[in-house]
Formats: C-alpha cells, structure tokens, sequence
C-alpha cells in the first residue's frame, strides 16, 4: 500500500513551475538494427522543459531536453521467437499490473507543470506493449560554468540487452536471499 506524495514547495517555486512550458515529440525513426539476433525498429522521443527562473538569477530560463531512443522487436519477431513472445506476455501482465507511466504520473501529477510535461512521455512508453531491447537516454541541461553548452549531453545512458532467452530460470533466483530482515515502510 502506497501512500499519496504531496511535497511542501514554496509559492515561488509553485508559480515557477506552473509558467513551465513543455513540449513532447515521438516518432518512429525508420531505423533498424539486429540485437542478438532480434530485429528491431527505433522510436525517438524528445521532451524539452523551459522552466522560467526568477529576477535576478543569471541567465532567464532553465532549458532542458532529454531525447530517447527505443529501441524494439519488430512485432513480426513474436510469432518465430519464443522469448520475444514470453516477453511481450510478461510486458502486456505487468504493465496492467504496475504500469511505470502511471506510476511516474501519480509522482508527478501534484507537481505545477511536470505532471503535465511527462503526461506525454509516459503515456507513449505505456503504450508500447513491444519488448525493449536497447533504450540511449541523453539529458541536456546547461548550466552557464558548469555543463557547458545546450549541445553537449550532462548526462548519458545506454541500456541494451546482452541476452534473449526462453530458458526456464533457476528457482533460486526467485528465493529470499539469507539474512533478509523485513522492514515497514514507516520506518524507512
């Protein structure tokens, strides 16, 4: 059971996120590529943030993008992979389970103008029932003396499948590792 996350801001920072400007594109990119053994096909998604920064700060904006590329079997995969098949059932039961877009949106939405920002984003990463199989995430933020320019990534991930496998898994994966001592929430 989760509680409701409601944070305690000042009504200066509120204002300033609520004048945030957002704006989200997602396309197929027409790209492909085979990863271990699995043709794939790319989306890109770019959301970018302009957050108005109060008088007196040195620069009037702080602009943000972070761009992602996805990339995912072809559908036509499932039907000659049996764990690209597995997968995609594990993806369709989870996200009708714990669905992360809606999970991030429930965390978002109390804030002024993220909620809106990542509404999009989140709904297009829950939509897609396919099985990820590479996923380069870059975030740009510049910060005048410290990032550099509005060019250069602050920060970079890359997430790719290193195996693809209907191999059944060993039970003991699965078991509560020796010495786990369970803690309530609350208390954390």
């Amino acid at each position: 059971k989760m509680g409701a996350f409601m944070p305690q801001m000042p009504d200066a920072v509120t204002r300033m996120l609520a004048a945030m400007r957002t704006s989200f594109d997602s396309k197929k990119t027409d790209r492909t590529d085979t990863i271990q053994g699995i043709k794939a096909e790319e989306r890109e998604m770019v959301l970018t943030l302009d957050i108005p920064l109060p008088a007196g700060a040195p620069q009037a904006a702080m602009n943000m993008k972070m761009v992602m590329q996805v990339w995912t079997a072809k559908p036509e995969e499932a039907t000659t992979n049996q764990a690209v098949r597995e997968l995609m059932g594990v993806n369709l039961w989870s996200n009708s389970f714990m669905n992360p877009g809606v999970m991030m949106q429930k965390l978002t939405g109390s804030l002024p103008g993220f909620g809106d920002a990542l509404k999009a984003m989140t709904e297009e990463l829950a939509k897609n029932k396919a099985v990820m199989l590479r996923n380069r995430m870059a975030m740009f933020l510049p910060i005048p003396g410290i990032t550099g320019d509005a060019s250069t990534p602050t920060l970079e991930m890359t997430q790719e499948a290193v195996e693809v496998s209907s191999a059944p898994v060993d039970d003991a994966v699965f078991r509560v590792p020796t010495g786990y001592k369970e803690i309530p929430a609350d208390d954390l």
